[in-house]
């Protein structure tokens, strides 16, 4: 497994606890200096997710938060990477049309992962509001990049977020104190 949430969970079902290891995933090390950001309150803020598009990545969940947010912070953009045989572009569009997201939300589909990790510095940060997750490697890319990760505390991202030191984790559910949490953080960086 990749987290110790999945091994908690597989040791639930009956699997021996001695038969199951953490092998976590593997990060390119980077041997670049990153430059702490400063988010410039005058500029749009971007939010990026990195993901397939699947019932447990809760991309309804990432649109329902920005639009949230869009009421306390309206320059913001947010781009969706990614794609997905469970839900499709034009559903994700229908969504974010139905939320008054449209001139705020883009999918920008796949590219590479070497593309994909020249781009995240141009980002703030990454939202990933997961119903499950084994670990969040698009998190830990992100994240080496300077890019703050907001999460749910679910699978593998309780292992390598810690709410209010590298990034914001909550329970999906509570999407009001997500978005209080990364206004904050936008007022007072």
């Amino acid at each position: 497994v990749q987290s110790k949430d999945q091994k908690a969970y597989a040791v639930k079902l009956g699997l021996p606890k001695d038969k199951v290891s953490i092998i976590p995933a593997s990060i390119s090390k980077n041997n670049d200096k990153i430059i702490p950001k400063v988010l410039n309150k005058n500029k749009k803020i971007r939010f990026i997710s990195v993901q397939r598009f699947t019932w447990q990545k809760n991309i309804q969940g990432n649109l329902l938060f920005i639009k949230k947010l869009s009421e306390s912070i309206p320059n913001i953009e947010y781009n969706i990477y990614g794609k997905g045989d469970n839900l499709n572009t034009s559903e994700i569009y229908y969504l974010a049309d139905r939320l008054g997201l449209l001139e705020i939300v883009r999918v920008k589909g796949t590219i590479t992962n070497s593309s994909m990790k020249k781009i995240f510095r141009s980002y703030d940060y990454i939202l990933q509001l997961s119903l499950s997750e084994s670990l969040g490697v698009a998190i830990l890319e992100a994240m080496q990049q300077g890019v703050v990760p907001i999460v749910s505390n679910i699978g593998g991202l309780k292992d390598i977020v810690e709410n209010n030191v590298n990034g914001i984790i909550n329970d999906f559910l509570k999407i009001d104190e997500l978005v209080e949490s990364i206004v904050n953080l936008i007022n007072s960086p």
